[in-house]
């Protein structure tokens, strides 16, 4: 976190738009929410304005890509609204209860839309808790009393005794063959227990219920929990991407205005020498492998700031001004060796595309 950044209060964020965050399925709808309401109440206004701005914004921003931009913002609102879904599992309400047999009806879009952004796994290995829940508090019938209930019971215990540890195991099969397995397992009597085939529908969901449901419930919390991490975790990500991002298109075009060969003569007050040499500063990104590079480079604008690691363990810094419509820049240096002087530094050649623009003359 940025010295003097307050995070994000995703939670707040979540609870003031969930009606919004609802009805999400498509990146278009995802971007209209992050520019109209999510990225300012998140601190993150110049994103959306430039987002809003579109293709005429952009130019205002060098060294940022659109498309990047709109990327990173439509999955943060993917995983606002994943984390949404995930809260609401976990809440054990009738909301949550609703949510968890919704997800499986009106929200499949949604998912389907959250998968495509980064969610399939954990997703993937909740919706067949969530389906089989469903399938066990929707069924009817499952209170009726039977006699030969108490020996279907102990049909199925003896013939599935294991709720986890192997591939048989009731959870690990739900998750992998999905709930369909337990209308098979239960409804299709594999048990040989003396039930009426017009009894057995209303005996399995019993069975469902009082036996496997806590499992399957827990299962659901669990796998809820991670999928709220995931979220938390890539919304921060996403966050501190689009934080800042004035600051990072000021220090592109500042390095895009260093950019070029200078002549540099470096007086050492300390022997009283001058030396002349040719600093070369590549465009962002475009570094040669084993060139002389600062360590740090800031730039705001007209100051520029280095710090080199020399041979020997010699640290260095240079602070300077660009001068002369940014053809000349001047300042100081100093190292930890002891030594320290002035710099001037003459423009050779610019980058293309970097010249300095010239500056404006005044009207008499």
């Amino acid at each position: 976190m940025p010295a003097g950044v307050e995070g994000p209060d995703f939670s707040r964020a979540v609870q003031a738009y969930g009606p919004q965050l609802e009805t999400l399925s498509t990146d278009t709808e995802a971007l209209r929410l992050f520019t109209s309401k999510l990225g300012p109440s998140l601190g993150l206004s110049d994103a959306a304005g430039v987002l809003t701005a579109g293709p005429r914004g952009a130019p205002s921003l060098p060294g940022v890509s659109l498309q990047n931009l709109e990327a990173s913002a439509i999955r943060l609102t993917a995983m606002l609204t994943q984390w949404r879904i995930a809260r609401m599992l976990q809440t054990g309400d009738e909301a949550g209860e609703m949510l968890g047999a919704d997800l499986l009806g009106k929200h499949q879009q949604q998912l389907a839309w959250l998968e495509g952004h980064g969610s399939a796994s954990v997703l993937g290995r909740l919706r067949p808790f969530v389906e089989a829940d469903g399938w066990a508090r929707s069924t009817p019938g499952a209170d009726v009393e039977h006699p030969t209930y108490e020996a279907y019971r102990a049909a199925v215990d003896r013939a599935y005794p294991e709720t986890t540890g192997t591939e048989t195991a009731w959870l690990p099969l739900i998750e992998r063959e999905g709930a369909g397995v337990l209308r098979q397992r239960l409804i299709a009597d594999p048990v040989g227990a003396p039930v009426p085939e017009s009894v057995r529908g209303q005996m399995a969901v019993r069975y469902a219920r009082q036996r496997l449901q806590p499992l399957i419930d827990a299962r659901v919390q669990a796998l809820a929990a991670e999928l709220e991490r995931e979220a938390v975790v890539s919304a921060y990500t996403e966050w501190m991407s689009l934080y800042g991002l004035r600051d990072r298109a000021r220090e592109a075009a500042g390095l895009n205005r260093l950019c070029g060969s200078w002549l540099w003569t470096i007086h050492n007050h300390r022997n009283h020498g001058d030396q002349k040499t040719t600093m070369v500063f590549a465009a962002p990104g475009q570094e040669q492998p084993g060139a002389a590079r600062p360590k740090e480079i800031v730039v705001l604008g007209d100051v520029l700031y280095l710090r080199w690691e020399l041979p020997g363990g010699v640290l260095q810094e240079d602070s300077l001004l660009f001068a002369g419509d940014g053809k000349r820049l001047e300042g100081t240096f100093v190292n930890s060796a002891g030594s320290w002087g002035s710099i001037t530094g003459k423009r050779l050649k610019a980058c293309k595309g970097s010249e300095p623009a010239p500056r404006p003359k005044r009207g008499r």
